[in-house]
């Protein structure tokens, strides 16, 4: 191969190796050293002149939300789902007593045991239980055995004959069997399809059981069943008027007791308070009534500790407010172990005057145990 030739390199290519690419941090040193150039200038005070008009807007829009910053700043809790009650002017309720904000409540106490930012451990759930035996095939009978089985037994009950049974809604005189007799056979009543399958049935009678053998010598008689339930309403007819009497009594008693109990209306005022610190930036907040079924959902909404709900929560609260109430607390505490012993003493004291609404409501509870129908 020919000897390697010496190039000499010109003085431009050596100047160009010199000037080698400048970094990042260099360059901006460079430019902060520099004068700005108009452009540059007109750039910056474009950026100078938005960010005063977005601070403008921030400041006009915190003037305008300042009361909704107020509730989006406290934590957000579980919703207790209620109806409000419209206030109306045409008569005068209970409500018109209650101020929301009158009752103070345990605030922190509220936002740990009830925020949503918590995950509660939920109970595991218990494997469904499945049948594996097969479906029992119905024999081919007028009625369904069980059913037949049951008729029988308390036709044995009754000691009664099916000429008698005949011959006492024939004649409908309720007198003649008694209410205890009738409200047996109205449960022996058979459904539309039995009743056409023991009519329509043209074997031997004599081989048909007890309970079918009555139901067709029943059936022979016109509206048989509709006349056992009228002679059932003829029995019991002034046992059902004095029963309606005094139960009419019994519910204007406890409409009374509600309306009058002061710690019933605490116990609204507990929790209007509450619902309305849960529902916080909600359609259901800011109520100043509830229909009085919202009591029963507090059971409901459990806290994060898995047991207390927020029914304990309103009771405790109230136990508290009842107990300080009692005795008027002094600002001087002369140490820990008093406060804690007045403490406990106004727990106590609380707790006593609560315990009484059952007995204030006596009437109310008689009421709850009422058939509405």
């Amino acid at each position: 191969p020919p000897a390697a030739v010496k190039l000499s390199v010109p003085r431009s290519v050596r100047n160009l190796k010199t000037n080698v690419t400048p970094k990042p941090s260099q360059l901006l040193n460079k430019h902060e050293s520099r004068t700005p150039s108009p452009k540059n200038s007109a750039v910056s005070g474009a950026r100078k002149s938005m960010e005063e008009v977005v601070s403008y807007k921030d400041v006009s829009s915190s003037e305008k939300t300042d009361g909704d910053d107020m509730d989006s700043a406290k934590p957000k809790l579980k919703p207790l789902h209620w109806d409000k009650v419209r206030a109306t002017s045409e008569r005068a309720t209970v409500w018109d007593q209650i101020k929301s904000n009158s009752f103070q409540l345990n605030e922190d106490m509220m936002e740990t045991l009830f925020g949503c930012n918590s995950t509660t451990a939920a109970p595991p759930k218990e494997p469904i239980r499945r049948s594996v035996l097969p479906p029992v095939k119905q024999e081919n009978r007028v009625l369904d055995p069980k059913k037949s089985q049951n008729i029988a037994i308390l036709l044995r009950a009754l000691n009664v004959t099916r000429d008698e049974v005949s011959e006492a809604l024939l004649d409908g005189n309720p007198e003649s069997l008694g209410a205890e007799l009738f409200e047996t056979l109205v449960k022996m009543a058979p459904t539309k399809e039995e009743e056409i399958k023991l009519r329509e049935y043209s074997g031997d009678v004599s081989k048909l059981g007890s309970a079918e053998r009555f139901l067709r010598t029943v059936l022979d008689i016109p509206f048989a069943f509709k006349r056992v339930e009228t002679m059932l309403y003829r029995a019991n007819f002034d046992t059902e008027v004095q029963y309606l009497r005094k139960s009419f009594q019994t519910l204007e008693e406890a409409s009374d007791e509600l309306k009058n109990s002061r710690l019933f209306l605490k116990l609204l005022q507990a929790v209007l308070r509450t619902g309305n610190r849960m529902n916080v930036g909600t359609n259901r907040g800011d109520a100043k009534a509830f229909k009085l079924d919202t009591l029963l959902k507090l059971v409901d909404i459990k806290g994060t500790d898995g047991k207390t709900t927020l029914l304990h929560f309103v009771v405790q609260e109230i136990i508290r407010s009842e107990g300080v109430g009692t005795n008027s607390t002094d600002g001087n505490h002369e140490n820990k172990m008093t406060s804690n012993f007045k403490e406990e003493d106004f727990r106590k004291q609380g707790l006593q005057v609560v315990a009484g609404l059952s007995r204030d409501l006596s009437n109310v509870k008689k009421a709850a145990g009422m058939d509405s129908d």
